[in-house]
């Protein structure tokens, strides 16, 4: 597995994998762990999450390597996941979650740095639109590691102007598929960065709350 790792952030890593069906395998089962509303916090082989997303979401076939161009991962969930996954009796990691594994430690080791205070990207390098997507997973970094940004989306996702908007895209996101402890942060991080469809495309406040911010951490 071709895979290159880019401090973007502090403590914001983007993991560059060489195909869009290598980004979807490897990080399939860590992120359903981390947002899937039925397989959140469980131990689940690949062979279930596939039956059940060809049942629930792919018509009949396991089209989710077609789907997503981008994922997110605070570290402390991928601790969480290592812990049910491979360091619980009887488990063990698939190849491509191994190799990412030892190479994404490998990487903070050598910066020293724990990934309990880290967020972990992935994006697929034949990405055609790779910029909005690593911009929308950063947004997802920002919220998650930064109080400072996720005061400021809060102030906003909860504004009279949003208010009604915002049930909308819970309500879009959930049908997506999306838990329902990922929603608000899914929904700034489509509305600070990256198109998505009715309720889900951009928002100019949120666009200039993201570029200010990350504008600030570039200082």
């Amino acid at each position: 597995m071709k895979m290159r790792l880019v401090k973007k952030a502090p403590n914001v890593y983007v993991a560059y994998l060489s195909t869009q069906y290598e980004l979807c395998m490897t990080f399939v089962r860590m992120q359903e762990f981390y947002e899937s509303p039925e397989f959140r916090g469980k131990y689940f082989t690949l062979e279930e999450f596939m039956d059940h997303w060809a049942v629930n979401f792919g018509g009949g076939s396991f089209d989710y390597t077609t789907e997503w161009m981008g994922f997110n991962l605070p570290g402390t969930i991928i601790m969480d996941w290592l812990r049910e996954f491979y360091y619980a009796i009887g488990r063990e990691m698939r190849g491509k979650e191994h190799e990412f594994i030892e190479k994404l430690f490998t990487r903070l080791n050598r910066d020293k740095v724990k990934l309990e205070d880290c967020y972990i990207i992935g994006v697929s390098s034949d990405d055609d639109d790779i910029k909005n997507s690593i911009d929308h997973e950063l947004a997802h970094a920002f919220y998650h590691l930064y109080p400072k940004y996720k005061k400021s989306c809060d102030k906003l996702l909860k504004s009279d102007k949003h208010k009604e908007l915002v049930k909308f895209a819970k309500a879009e996101l959930k049908d997506l598929g999306y838990g329902d402890n990922v929603l608000l942060d899914e929904v700034q991080a489509f509305w600070s960065a990256s198109a998505g469809d009715a309720f889900l495309e951009p928002q100019e406040d949120f666009q200039k709350n993201f570029i200010k911010f990350r504008k600030s951490l570039q200082k």
